[in-house]
């Protein structure tokens, strides 16, 4: 019924039946219908729908009679939604759920509200006149304070709806002694509330007189729901997964106060220059608010999650796991189902976290994989399905730094805890991240079509690569600020083969700066006017209107004179192992030896001497420093292999005199020419898995602990 594109924006996805049943599994809800749960992002009702078969099941086993089970479920189980069109078919299946037992009900409304589980009158509004505000698309409606905490808003509505219509024939006065009379409002609140109350009556009548009125009494009352509901012992549900940068800008303002109430926005520093950057998530903020706004003390949590809030720098704010006024949330498991996808075709990094309010996180916290066995729709299968074509293994979660609680999450077996230590510190080498075009690469990315006598070359820019496509130009220009490009796709294990160019106007001298707009004119006249005509796109870079405004039009952002190193140790920042190679001077396409270039996907490491990098590359692409790295890493995701990860293995800066270095290097070296030469490279492997199981001083028993949890993550 929602188009695909639509529900990715809104970040809609679905839970499967089985997956609802497992996290309602796992919060502990047995379908008592004493006990209330809430949905706060309820879609259609998938929640919704198995918490009720759970009570009934659970009155039928325990003899409870259908009158008194109906009348709970219609208290107890609760669902909110922004969607209007989800809201209808969370209702209809929310009555469909209810079947026999719609008899014992009587009138009575379906407890599923279209509001904003986050961002709610009380949140977002400031004081008028002791008035609460409702936003809505005609305008503002104020809600006088005596109404809302008195929980009123719903009586209030009713009267509206009873009051309003020129066939009713009421006049404002009489709306008024109505409201007071129905609300049971003292004479003192009367007062303070009635012209509030005046105004409010004219702006629904006014709506009436327009033909859009129908509605309005409604979404106020909706809107005003998760003030009223109250507190909840279960809160379950799969929350909006979307970027921060995603976010419409109105929400993002409107919202912003609660970002900074729960800790999670980021910090004003000139790495993090905007949230967006530290790739904040909706859902995080939904964990918080959900958890601090309807969960007892006491109460259970389950949603649906990315996997990046506990396997990422960014989500250090988030596993700080305190509400506000110090009220400690206890993670009790988190299952990892990153490798099974269960949102249909969706890329995304499913994990479900399990929080209880009022605890202390204690480490190690309980951590479950799930790895698929058998093929299947996992849509549309049982839970029964599921866990026969699909296994889980019991890890556990302790923070990759010492002394750091919010710090990344290490996850290994049980087994592999002690030697992790073995491995864990901080590197002395400085990793970087690749060049950046500012998403210009179909401009700034070339192929060499010609190399012409005079030491120019005839290029071709790859028009069609990236997001934006770009005119095509071929053209003739100076070979000087050309490089050889290494992109993802060009490095592999022990291998780097650049097949394309880029025009790189920045040199080991200017560093982070651009060369100048003059020198580039005087000195290479031919690519100052090829990057000149594209000169209006280049200035509407995100990057260069936040970061660079006043520097030259062509300047690119993450350079600096470490990116001219002759020699570099780089690897893919994504993917689920350490891709490592050596990049080192090359001559590409006839214009002389020259240095090779990463592009922002790929980290590396600057370096001078060959012997060293190749020493590096040896324990990078090394079984046993794979496996710490995927340990802490966000397998799969886009930041498996950041340019950080130097800050937690342990490597022994490179000593020339020192035999188990020098042999690390050899064997790298013949890696590399092995490949080149289509040789296997299996043995030589093997000889570096056992040379840095002895530079780190493993035993026979941590080896095993090792294979263990590899064999998990494979």
């Amino acid at each position: 019924m929602i188009d695909r594109r639509v529900r990715h924006d809104l970040g809609e996805y679905y839970t499967p039946d089985w997956l609802a049943g497992l996290v309602l599994d796992e919060i502990g809800y047995t379908g008592d219908p004493n006990t209330r749960i809430l949905d706060p992002a309820c879609g259609s009702g998938t929640f919704l729908v198995m918490a009720i078969n759970r009570s009934k099941l659970y009155a039928e086993e325990n003899t409870i009679l259908p009158g008194l089970v109906a009348k709970n479920i219609v208290q107890n189980v609760v669902g909110f939604d922004l969607n209007p069109l989800a809201v209808m078919a969370a209702r209809t299946n929310y009555v469909m759920a209810l079947g026999d037992l719609l008899r014992y009900v009587g009138e009575v409304e379906i407890p599923v509200y279209l509001c904003d589980s986050i961002l709610t009158p009380r949140e977002f509004t400031t004081l008028y006149t002791e008035s609460r505000k409702v936003r809505t698309s005609v305008g503002e409606f104020h809600i006088p304070l005596a109404v809302v905490t008195k929980n009123k808003v719903s009586l209030l509505t009713n009267v509206l709806e009873r009051c309003v219509g020129a066939e009713k024939e009421y006049v404002s006065e009489e709306f008024l002694a109505l409201a007071k009379k129905e609300l049971a409002l003292t004479n003192g609140e009367y007062d303070a509330s009635k012209e509030l109350l005046k105004d409010l009556w004219k702006k629904v009548q006014s709506l009436e007189k327009a033909g859009i009125n129908g509605i309005w009494s409604r979404i106020i009352k909706n809107a005003f729901a998760p003030v009223f509901v109250g507190k909840f012992d279960f809160v379950a549900g799969n929350p909006p997964w979307v970027n921060w940068e995603n976010l419409p800008q109105e929400y993002r303002e409107v919202t912003s106060s609660l970002w900074q109430r729960y800790g999670l926005a980021a910090r004003s520093t000139s790495k993090q220059f905007e949230l967006g950057k530290m790739r904040r998530d909706l859902s995080m903020l939904f964990t918080y608010a959900c958890s601090d706004a309807y969960l007892l003390d006491g109460g259970t949590l389950g949603f649906l999650i990315t996997q990046m809030v506990f396997k990422t720098q960014s989500g250090e704010v988030f596993r700080k796991f305190k509400l506000p006024h110090d009220v400690p949330l206890k993670v009790l498991k988190v299952h990892d189902m990153v490798g099974l996808k269960p949102f249909e075709d969706a890329a995304n990094m499913t994990s479900m976290v399990i929080l209880k309010r009022g605890e202390e996180t204690k480490y190690p916290v309980p951590y479950i994989v799930w790895t698929k066995v058998k093929e299947g729709d996992l849509a549309k299968a049982t839970l029964k399905q599921i866990l026969e074509s699909t296994q889980t293994h019991e890890l556990v979660a302790n923070p990759v730094e010492k002394g750091n609680l919010t710090s990344m999450w290490l996850t290994t077996e049980a087994s592999a805890v002690q030697v992790t230590k073995k491995l864990r510190g901080v590197s002395p080498y400085k990793a970087y991240t690749g060049t950046y075009t500012g998403g210009a690469n179909g401009i700034f990315w070339i192929s060499v079509e010609q190399a012409l006598p005079s030491g120019n070359v005839v290029i071709k820019n790859l028009h069609n690569i990236g997001k934006k496509k770009v005119k095509q130009v071929v053209l003739q220009i100076e070979s000087d600020l050309i490089h050889p490009l290494i992109r993802s796709g060009d490095i592999l294990r022990w291998q780097a083969s650049p097949r394309f160019g880029i025009v790189l106007p920045h040199t080991k001298t200017t560093g982070w700066h651009a060369i100048a707009e003059g020198i580039m004119r005087l000195k290479y006249p031919r690519t100052y006017s090829f990057l000149a005509s594209f000169k209006d796109l280049l200035l509407k870079r995100r990057a260069y209107v936040l970061l660079r405004q006043g520097h030259p039009f062509y300047i690119m952002v993450d350079i600096h004179s470490h990116t001219f190193a002759p020699y570099k140790l780089a690897w893919k920042r994504m993917g689920s192992r350490i891709e490592a190679a050596v990049l080192e001077p090359v001559d590409f396409c006839k214009l002389g030896k020259k240095t090779m270039i990463p592009q922002e996907t790929i980290a590396f490491i600057p370096l001078k001497n060959q012997k060293e990098a190749h020493y590096l590359c040896a324990i990078l692409n090394s079984k046993i420093v794979g496996f710490l790295v995927r340990s802490f890493s966000q397998t799969g995701g886009k930041s498996f292999a950041t340019p950080s990860i130097l800050g937690q293995v342990k490597i022994p800066e490179y000593d020339g005199k020192d035999s188990l270095h020098v042999r690390l290097a050899s064997l790298s070296l013949e890696a590399h020419s092995r490949l080149a030469s289509n040789k296997e490279v299996g043995s030589i492997e093997k000889e570096i898995n056992e040379v840095v199981s002895e530079l780190y001083g493993l035993t026979k028993g941590d080896l095993k602990a090792i294979e263990a949890s590899l064999m998990v993550a494979n």
